[in-house]
């Protein structure tokens, strides 16, 4: 029985069609495992089982640039697991698509 679950809007998910599969992959593990908390840490231990440190690099400056993560805390030196913050940065980033989901979904609903 499973009582844990995410939580991605119908939007988010539209406007999520612009990462790649690694940084989409990674977003979807992070909110998994930071269980509904907005900072968390996202240990070498948990994504070491589904992803290179390469990709895995890749795909988080991915989910920063677009703004579903904000810049993160370094514990590189300290040995210990950096301090991650989801954002909610994509949605000014894609302001103009979402108007233009949303007035075609109107549209639609009218006819």
């Amino acid at each position: 029985y499973e009582v844990s679950f995410i939580r991605l809007v119908d939007i988010q998910l539209v406007c999520m069609n612009e990462l790649s599969n690694p940084a989409f992959r990674l977003y979807v593990m992070m909110k998994s495992y930071a269980k509904g908390n907005v900072e968390f840490e996202f240990p070498h231990r948990i994504y070491k089982n589904f992803t290179t440190i390469k990709t895995f690099a890749l795909a988080r400056q991915e989910l920063i640039d677009k703004g579903y993560l904000e810049n993160f805390l370094s514990n590189a030196n300290l040995r210990k697991a950096n301090k991650y913050r989801f954002s909610s940065k994509w949605r000014e980033y894609n302001r103009d698509f979402i108007s233009s989901v949303i007035d075609n979904r109107k549209h639609n609903n009218k006819a």
